[in-house]
């Protein structure tokens, strides 16, 4: 076998009155990186305990000379010795055996031909079985933590997430949507979403968008509270996903009325103050051009009366010169 250091627990405690055995296993446990601790008896095995608590493999003998393996393992569960342990027992105790694997043994190995190295293939497999359980608790307790922190998050975030299955009924939503539209959250639940839809061809719009494109980005949509007449202008951003084999939609909203409620409050001031600059600008051209109005129609009266006069005055010369002839 081949040296690893991957093992969890990489010291054995070997529990058996047989000196020579603890010696030879000790030499092979030692190649593989794995140190063996050995006590001879089960009052010794005892005070090891008072003493140290580190991570250990337990390997007891039934047959001990002051205490049997299966009441010296009652006896340290007791004292809250709780490492995990093989057991080795002689030919023709299954019974025993059985006994041993009762009270929680990993294994057992049987003492006849071939039997060191069947105790240490059991501890080589037995230490990948144990590695195997402590990754695998220390994955859970950190997808716990992340579970926690993320619904930590998800409860106190002020956009609303939620999650629509392939019916688009809503099957979880934040929080936050009660400050959105003073519904709680658990009302909503296994809702469909058309519940909380003001304009159903805006929703529809957006869907065939996501449909289309797996994602839908900044889509304006509008929600209401009917029985409390509650509107909320919402931003939209949806992506397509699958949940335990199911297609979902995941989506966050954002209210954003009042954002829109003061753009509106601005275009508004911006009219009215254009209209205030069209109104000052008309009334200024009419007083600059009121003076050069009244002069050129002065000028045209003169120019006119002028002319009026000077055409009497040709057909007088005319008639004139008429009777003079």
């Amino acid at each position: 076998m081949n040296k690893t250091d991957d093992f969890y627990i990489k010291t054995v405690l070997l529990i058996e009155d047989d000196h020579a055995l603890g010696t030879l296993l000790k030499y092979r446990l030692e190649l593989l990186g794995i140190s063996l601790i050995h006590a001879l008896s089960g009052s010794e095995a005892i005070e090891y305990f008072e003493t140290h608590n580190t991570p250990l493999l337990m390997i007891v003998d039934y047959e001990l000379n002051d205490i049997t393996g299966d009441v010296l393992i009652e006896k340290l569960r007791t004292l809250g010795v709780q490492h995990p342990f093989i057991a080795i027992t002689g030919a023709g105790n299954e019974e025993i055996a059985s006994e041993f694997l009762r009270l929680g043994a990993e294994d057992y190995v049987i003492k006849d031909l071939g039997f060191i190295n069947k105790i240490e293939s059991s501890i080589v497999r037995t230490l990948k079985t144990i590695t195997y359980k402590y990754k695998l608790q220390e994955q859970q307790k950190v997808i716990a933590n992340n579970e926690k922190r993320y619904r930590m998050i998800f409860e106190n975030i002020q956009d609303v997430y939620f999650v629509l299955d392939n019916r688009f009924h809503i099957k979880e939503i934040s929080p936050s949507i009660e400050n959105v539209l003073d519904i709680p959250s658990e009302m909503l639940i296994n809702q469909p979403v058309y519940y909380i839809l003001n304009n159903r061809k805006q929703w529809k719009e957006g869907v065939k968008k996501l449909i289309e494109e797996k994602v839908l980005l900044n889509h304006e949509i509008t929600l209401i509270n009917r029985p409390k007449n509650k509107q909320a202008i919402c931003q939209v951003n949806a992506k397509l996903v699958e949940i335990d084999g199911i297609k979902c939609a995941v989506i966050s909203l954002r209210d954003i009325t009042e954002l829109r409620q003061l753009q509106k409050q601005l275009l508004n001031i911006v009219a009215e103050t254009e209209e205030k600059e069209r109104r000052q600008i008309s009334e200024n051209i009419h007083d600059n051009i009121a003076p050069v109005f009244a002069t050129s129609k002065m000028y045209f009266t003169r120019a006119f009366d002028e002319s009026k006069k000077s055409r009497r005055t040709e057909k007088s010369l005319q008639r004139s010169h008429a009777n003079a002839r």
